[in-house]
């Protein structure tokens, strides 16, 4: 007896899951009540650029509609989303029994096969909006490969100062010859916008399926809110939307704005990371091929407390931190010169000096800096003679990443080709540097100086041990205790330890 012929006999096996979604997308049209097939109707007099609707291009994902009149519409990422979507809230008010229309950004492109698929191919040259699903990482990649340094700013507390530290160390790049670029990674409050004032911010794809950059006293800036830009103050409801987006979409975003933007040839690639140690910090860290790292924090311990938490993070991700830097350190008054510390002051240094930091700076409260940044002039810009200790402040941190990150590109590592090899030895930590020479440290005395947070040096026991030794980057070491405390130790730390303790 012949076999029954099933739908997916009809296409090569490669093409089963091409079978499977025609018949989802025909049972999906089944299941539409009276008032979702009237909206699909009217939906099909929205025509796109190409002058084929929306329906059939495959561009809508759902429609949903109650019965007090609320209708909401799933509306795929195209260059001509905006237009799309304002003749799809047109063409839906005009029903009678319609109340609201919404239209949203659909998370996945789906419908019937061959449609929908509209890629950054088929945007015209230098055509307005980039959307965040016009090209795949592979085709992107092409955009950082005239990078040759790429620099992480970074703190784990909001509310630093990491873009104006960002800004004027990009900047202070820029006057020093190099030729730089800026990349706001934060999606949900990016700041560049306001820090920096392009004469063309619109996001635009150019003729070779990137991202132009748009560029700002000759250096190239790209943030999430060039395409998504916000006003607190506007009247204007559209200029007041923020950004509502999940983690794993919120990664894509970034990474593929980091891709595939066309940066050209760059000396060096500032990137402003956003506040915490999620998804994106993740995605830009194992996305970016990171010289080096600057860590940004203030003087309260409040912020000491997530700091750590980012500076391991680049530990575990082998990025090496070359400067600490502490802002709003100070107020200096600009009769006397009497500087007054707000926030307190040494537990910065702690932190620098636990991880064997040795390049720490201090950026006073400044209001110019505020204000420079809220009119969207980089202060390191300015040539008035009462800014010039700022000025040179950030001039000074420039001259920092250029020698560290040259050196880091020689020598590979903190000590050289290889870092120290930390072991234990019965009761004893020992810290062999590459040039051979030894160092010992008794485990008790190197577990009683942990800074980290719940250690007691009283409680600690005289036969404590390490039970397991893993290396953190360039410069430093996690130990876990047989007492089951962790802790984390600089190579420099080690050293000089073992020189106090001064054991054979």
């Amino acid at each position: 007896q012949p076999q029954h012929r099933t739908r997916e006999m009809w296409w090569p096996k490669r093409g089963l899951g091409v079978a499977r979604r025609w018949r989802r997308w025909f049972a999906k049209q089944s299941k539409l009540s009276e008032r979702e097939k009237e909206i699909v109707k009217v939906l099909r007099t929205v025509y796109d650029s190409e002058g084929q609707d929306v329906v059939y291009k495959g561009l809508i994902s759902g429609v949903k509609a109650n019965e007090e009149g609320l209708v909401s519409i799933s509306l795929q990422l195209t260059t001509d989303y905006r237009d799309l979507k304002k003749k799809c809230e047109t063409a839906v008010n005009q029903l009678p029994w319609a109340n609201v229309c919404r239209v949203s950004m659909a998370p996945a492109r789906t419908g019937p096969p061959g449609q929908g698929q509209k890629d950054a191919s088929s945007a015209s040259p230098g055509s307005p909006l980039y959307s965040p699903q016009e090209a795949t990482p592979s085709e992107g990649k092409k955009g950082l490969r005239g990078v040759k340094n790429t620099i992480a700013v970074s703190s784990c507390k909001g509310g630093v100062g990491k873009s104006t530290v960002s800004v004027n160390l990009a900047y202070a790049l820029h006057k020093a010859g190099y030729k730089v670029g800026i990349y706001d990674s934060d999606i949900y409050g990016p700041s560049l916008p306001t820090m920096v004032t392009p004469p063309d911010p619109i996001l635009r794809m150019g003729q070779n399926n990137m991202i132009i950059a748009p560029s700002y006293m000759g250096v190239k800036v790209m943030s999430f809110g060039f395409n998504n830009p916000y006003d607190p103050i506007s009247t204007d409801q559209k200029a007041r939307q923020s950004t509502i987006m999940r983690g794993p979409r919120a990664s894509r975003v970034v990474e593929q704005l980091a891709l595939d933007t066309d940066w050209g040839d760059l000396d060096y690639l500032v990137v402003d990371f956003p506040p915490g140690t999620g998804d994106i910090h993740l995605t830009l860290a194992q996305t970016l091929n990171f010289s080096s790292a600057v860590v940004v924090t203030t003087p309260q311990k409040l912020a000491h407390v997530d700091v750590v938490k980012g500076m391991d993070m680049f530990d575990k991700v082998n990025v090496p931190i070359i400067a600490l830097l502490e802002n709003m350190a100070y107020f200096e008054c600009g009769s006397c010169g009497e500087r007054a510390y707000p926030f307190g002051t040494g537990k910065t240094e702690e932190v620098a000096e636990l991880f064997g930091l040795s390049n720490f700076y201090r950026i006073p409260i400044r209001t110019e800096l505020s204000e420079h940044g809220d009119k969207g002039d980089p202060i390191v810009l300015s040539e008035e003679k009462h800014l010039e200790s700022l000025v040179k402040s950030y001039d000074e941190i420039a001259d920092v990443v250029v020698t560290e990150t040259r050196r880091l590109k020689e020598t590979k590592g903190k000590y050289g080709v290889s870092i120290p090899v930390v072991s234990e030895e019965g009761l004893d930590i020992k810290l062999t540097k590459p040039e051979g020479d030894e160092f010992w440290v008794p485990s008790v005395v190197l577990r009683k100086s942990c800074k980290g947070a719940g250690n007691n040096p009283n409680f600690v026991k005289d036969d404590v041990t390490a039970k397991q030794i893993t290396p953190r980057g360039n410069y430093a070491v996690s130990i876990l205790w047989s007492d089951s405390h962790s802790s984390l130790f600089s190579y420099d730390h080690i050293e000089q330890l073992a020189n106090k303790t001064r054991l054979p």
